[in-house]
Parts: C-alpha cells; structure tokens; sequence
C-alpha cells in the first residue's frame, strides 16, 4: 500500500482528506499507535515537514516524537 504524502495546505479539507487516507492505512497495516506519528512524519513534505520539525524542536522533549500525537491521529 502506498503512503500518502502531505506537503500542507491552509485549506483544512485537504488535511481532513489526508487524515481519512491515513487512517485507512493504518488500519490496513494494523499500525500501532505508537507508531503513527512516526509514520506521519515519514511521509510528510514541504511545509507540513518545517512545521514539524519546529513543533518538534520547540514543544517536544521525546526528540523522535513518538509519544506524541499529531493532529486526529492517536
């Protein structure tokens, strides 16, 4: 199954859209929760990927962020 990438968007239906997609992986792989944000952060581009690694780097102590969520996904 292909992941599906997310570069970011101001529209929040795209990110919405995303998120459904991403959760249809997830349980197509039975990904565990602890990994998913890891996962997201995997397949994340552009302006979702600098958004993270300043979110990263400002509000998480954990450095690999994965016991955290993002966004709907837990």
């Amino acid at each position: 199954m292909r992941h599906q990438h997310f570069e970011g968007s101001i529209d929040p239906m795209i990110f919405e859209n995303w998120l459904v997609k991403m959760e249809k992986v997830f349980e197509n792989i039975r990904c565990l929760v602890d990994r998913k944000v890891s996962m997201v952060a995997s397949v994340i581009d552009g302006a979702a990927d600098n958004w993270w690694t300043n979110y990263r780097r400002v509000h998480l102590s954990d450095k690999d962020g994965r016991s955290y969520h993002l966004g709907g996904i837990s």
